[in-house]
């Protein structure tokens, strides 16, 4: 197979227009922040699914936070407080991968609670 002028240049720009894809995807900051209510489950939903999680609790009270929606326990964090949140080590597969945090918090706080994904 030759590889002529033409095809040169789209081979090129195909590598080039894959990379501007990775590079733009990497650098995005996936950051939410969302104040909270007393006993209120929220959802902290992301564009890209994460097996790495960091979780600010910027309230008064403790936070508790599950990756599904009918977990009945999860991983506690207190008040001020911040912990990295792992469901899993990705395993190339994606089998331990989530776009969906749940976050219920015991008091209502305008800061709220902050999440970011560290690593999708």
């Amino acid at each position: 197979m030759s590889l002529r002028p033409g095809r040169i240049v789209n081979v090129m720009l195909g590598i080039l227009l894959f990379c501007s894809v990775i590079l733009r995807k990497e650098n995005s900051m996936n950051i939410i922040r969302q104040p909270t209510k007393q006993g209120e489950k929220l959802t902290y939903k992301f564009p890209v699914k994460g097996s790495k999680f960091l979780v600010k609790n910027f309230t008064d009270g403790d936070i508790e936070v599950t990756f599904d929606s009918g977990d009945k326990t999860g991983i506690l964090i207190p008040e001020n407080a911040a912990q990295i949140c792992i469901i899993g080590e990705s395993s190339g597969w994606g089998l331990y991968v989530r776009d969906t945090l749940y976050i219920t918090a015991k008091v209502e706080s305008e800061k709220g609670v902050e999440v970011q994904c560290l690593r999708w």
